[in-house]
């Protein structure tokens, strides 16, 4: 990683498939405009997926000697990382997050949808978008920005780098002031701390995954768990001939891609 740069140049099979998702997934948000209650919910997240991705777009056109402009969505890590080992870890926080973190006072409340309206796994899927979409926003394009015009009025990395740092979770914490408000001081100082986590871990692993698990197994576990006990989801998951099959394909990838 050069010093002026903190996102990506090239075009890779990763940033391809984060590119895929987003748009999948805000044709899914988009679905939404049929139907009035549900849309006032998610019309932000549409929003801040959209803006992600003409950004995300941007950043590929911007290269201008005296101001480059990357969004940080995957790179090589700052340490050298064998991917599966990488990819293993993000499973692991993925896990630990929904089965964990998500029932303590470590977790930021996830938007709530007609459950009656959309099913549970309509839900599950608005949840997940809503996730990913503000991860792109305010851990991608968000501290792109920041560092890019940091670097580009300094000339000094550092400084720059740490501007983005402290500066987005901040702007990640006043967004959700709207769900907490000031009377909730621990779930602020929570969410800040969270906010903080997540983007040093995505610019140390140079990969916006780490946030996607985190985030989208809080909000899954927070509404999983609103409606399951332990055993009765452990019970759900066994039954469930779809979990099954996503899991065998899953496994199928894993044999052929590192057989």
């Amino acid at each position: 990683m050069t010093k002026q740069d903190l996102g990506h140049d090239v075009l890779n099979k990763r940033i391809i498939f984060e590119i895929m998702v987003t748009i999948v997934l805000l044709t899914v948000l988009s679905w939404l405009t049929i139907n009035t209650v549900l849309w006032e919910i998610a019309q932000i997240f549409w929003v801040f997926g959209l803006m992600a991705l003409v950004f995300t777009i941007i950043a590929f056109m911007i290269k201008k000697k005296d101001f480059k402009f990357d969004v940080p969505l995957s790179g090589k890590p700052l340490f050298n990382i064998p991917k599966p080992l990488l990819y293993l870890f993000f499973m692991a926080m993925f896990i630990v997050t929904f089965f964990v973190l998500s029932i303590t006072d470590y977790s930021i409340t996830a938007p709530e949808f007609q459950i009656l309206e959309v099913g549970l796994g309509g839900n599950v899927m608005l949840t997940v978008a809503a996730a990913w979409m503000e991860d792109l926003f305010f851990f991608a394009v968000i501290p792109g920005i920041l560092f890019s015009v940091g670097f580009w009025l300094s000339k000094r990395f550092w400084p720059s780098i740490t501007l983005s740092v402290i500066i987005s979770p901040v702007i990640f914490m006043v967004y959700h002031l709207a769900v907490y408000g000031f009377t909730n001081q621990v779930a602020l100082v929570f969410l800040l701390i969270t906010g903080l986590e997540w983007v040093i871990m995505s610019m140390l692993l140079r990969d916006i995954t780490y946030v996607h698990v985190r985030h989208i197994g809080n909000n899954l576990g927070l509404l999983i768990f609103k409606q399951f006990s332990f055993t009765t989801f452990m019970i759900f998951m066994l039954t469930n001939i779809w979990i099954w099959v996503i899991a065998i394909i899953i496994i199928l990838i894993i044999i052929y891609k590192y057989k």
